[in-house]
């Protein structure tokens, strides 16, 4: 009777240990990739951040000097190095593109002065310098996590040397268990990966609610939309991983630049009437995650750079972990859920800014 209860109870112990490490491990995603890379006999070899882009992209990437496969919807790829950051690219993808490209050798040649916010000196390009920089596709952003045992936990960029700075990066989406393991990883830096094996996602936004629009209650119109965070046909696409066993991280020290910005309203966003001067503005500033200090300087400087050029207050904040910015629409979890008001008066407001623009343009 004893030896059959220990049986039992051994069984149960056993399973139990089995049943958890198959959640966690998710091995059956992970065998279902290695299963659909035989069938479809077209997994798909990345060597870099650029050659993702570049068969995503097709003949709107910026060079041909590299190799090229196209990339579609549903393929399995498998990357070899890089580095992964929770600072996934504002727009990802714009960067690479030919406009982007010519949008950026625009906006960095708008350049002000130099002027010195707190102990050090800038370069200060114009605020219209500074709004083609992001058009181009600069800007960071860092999004909270699900709250849910999610297969969409976290948001990740995979960035590599070549260019070391996050906006540059390919979106990865990961099961909370694959944040664990980055997390583990992560303590003083981003981690390098071995390895990365994952699922195209294309034609779709990335599954996370704490992107711009969302955050002030839908009340944007589809204008302000694309004025605010996309780029018309610019492809939507991310990197999908499940299973901890489809990345081999290792540890680093080391961590890309990111790029701190904020939209800010100017004197001209409080009237009714029509203005030639500028509803909004936008500003930016890179710095390096690791360094003591670098977020409160980088706030320090958006905040000065929009009071210098008629900003009354800062509409965006960068950081949906730790809110940076003093904003109107942090990033945050239910940011301003709680004056309905406000929410629909910024809205029209940024909406009447959207078409002002839409109509300057024609």
């Amino acid at each position: 009777m004893i030896e059959t209860i220990a049986a039992e109870l051994a069984l149960k112990f056993f399973g139990c240990v089995w049943e958890d490490t198959f959640g966690y491990l998710r091995l059956h995603e992970f065998l279902k990739l290695r299963a659909s890379a035989v069938v479809s006999k077209r997994p798909l070899r990345i060597s870099s951040v650029a050659e993702f882009w570049y068969g995503v992209l097709g003949d709107r990437f910026s060079t041909t000097s590299i190799n090229y496969q196209p990339i579609h919807n549903g393929d399995l790829v498998r990357f070899r190095g890089g580095f992964l950051s929770e600072w996934v690219p504002k727009l990802p993808g714009q960067l690479w593109t030919a406009e982007g490209s010519v949008d950026l050798a625009i906006g960095l040649m708008s350049v002000e002065g130099t002027r010195r916010y707190g102990d050090d000196m800038y370069t200060i390009l114009d605020p219209y310098g500074k709004s083609k920089v992001l058009n181009a596709g600069h800007g960071s952003v860092r999004l909270a996590r699900s709250s849910g045992p999610s297969d969409h936990f976290a948001c990740l960029a995979l960035v590599d040397e070549d260019r070391w700075n996050c906006d540059y990066g390919v979106p990865i989406i990961v099961s909370r268990q694959v944040f664990e393991e980055f997390e583990r990883h992560a303590g003083s830096g981003s981690p390098a990966i071995r390895s990365l094996e994952g699922v195209v996602r294309t034609g779709s936004d990335l599954p996370l609610s704490q992107l711009i629009p969302r955050t002030i209650g839908g009340e944007l119109s589809k204008a302000s939309e694309e004025s605010l965070r996309l780029r018309p046909g610019l492809p939507r696409c991310y990197v999908h991983v499940v299973s901890p066993l489809s990345v081999k991280f290792l540890y680093n020290d080391s961590h890309p630049d990111i790029t701190a910005w904020t939209m800010y309203a100017t004197r001209a966003a409080q009237r009714t009437s029509r203005s030639r001067e500028p509803r909004y503005g936008y500003s930016y500033v890179t710095l390096n995650p690791l360094f003591s200090g670098a977020h409160e300087e980088a706030a320090q400087f958006l905040r000065h750079y929009a009071m210098d050029h008629r900003g009354v207050r800062l509409v965006t904040d960068y950081d949906g972990v730790v809110p940076r910015l003093a904003a109107e629409i942090p990033l945050t979890r239910n940011p301003i859920s709680k004056t309905p008001k406000a929410v629909k008066k910024l809205g029209r407001g940024i909406d009447r800014w959207a078409k002002d623009v839409i109509e300057g343009a024609r």
